[in-house]
């Protein structure tokens, strides 16, 4: 048994989950990591990957961010944010 199933096999079955897999922590790293605003780039270098096709399975994660950013612009122009241009 390797150094990492003496300890993954002992905690998921502590946890009660031996549905889990170790590859499912480094996929909750990736979405935690696009959730707080890694960008592509960042996620690719984070994971190791060397083409945007694999890092953007965890961009799904960052989808709501959208409606997050839509609402900060709607903040912005609810309390009169002054235009750069002057007017």
């Amino acid at each position: 048994m390797s150094t990492l199933n003496k300890a993954w096999h002992p905690a998921w079955a502590a946890a009660g989950r031996p549905d889990l897999r170790w590859h499912d922590l480094r996929h909750t790293g990736a979405v935690f990591a696009a959730q707080a605003g890694a960008t592509l780039a960042e996620l690719m270098a984070r994971l190791g990957h060397s083409t945007h096709k694999a890092a953007l399975r965890y961009q799904h994660a960052a989808a709501d961010r959208d409606a997050r950013i839509a609402e900060a612009l709607s903040a912005m122009v609810e309390a009169g944010s002054p235009r750069r241009d002057g007017l």
